[in-house]
């Protein structure tokens, strides 16, 4: 493979990676987004509402939207992963030599990669996706509990 091919096939390879990273930060923007203004419906039933019963369908509609946007993160982290992988493979293809416990700094996902496995046995680590993960998993049970509050209010 010359030059120009692996220029092309590197390009291709970031253009992926980068679709699917933007990707997926856009998606949990919206998720945010979706759960401010059920949480802001929420509290203005809470509120106002003479039977405060007809926020239980909001509140389920949290756990169902975090199930949902969990699911798309959980795919969107896996097209990802296949840009990554491809960038380290080109990454690998050029000739500079690794440091003797590491990928050389050039080699800028396999460095990351390395240094994030020591980060994740030496202390605890949080990535995006355990960070995502626990914002969908708060959301979701505050859904459930809300609802299961909300069922106990006795009829006005």
């Amino acid at each position: 493979m010359d030059d120009k091919e692996r220029d092309q096939i590197r390009d291709h390879a970031w253009k992926y990676f980068q679709l699917h990273a933007d990707q997926r930060i856009k998606t949990f923007n919206f998720y945010l987004i979706l759960c401010a203004l059920i949480s802001g419906a929420l509290t203005a039933i809470l509120k106002d509402a003479s039977d405060i019963r007809v926020g239980i369908p909001l509140a389920l509609l949290l756990p169902f939207l975090s199930f949902i946007f969990w699911k798309l993160d959980l795919r969107n982290k896996q097209l990802i992963g296949h840009g990554e992988q491809a960038l380290k493979h080109i990454e690998n293809l050029f000739e500079v030599d690794d440091e003797a416990d590491k990928p050389h700094l050039l080699k800028i996902f396999n460095c990351e990669d390395h240094v994030t496995k020591g980060l994740k046995r030496s202390t605890p680590f949080f990535t995006y996706s355990t960070c995502f993960h626990l914002v969908f998993l708060t959301f979701g049970l505050s859904g459930v509990v809300l609802a299961w509050w909300l069922l106990g209010k006795p009829f006005p």
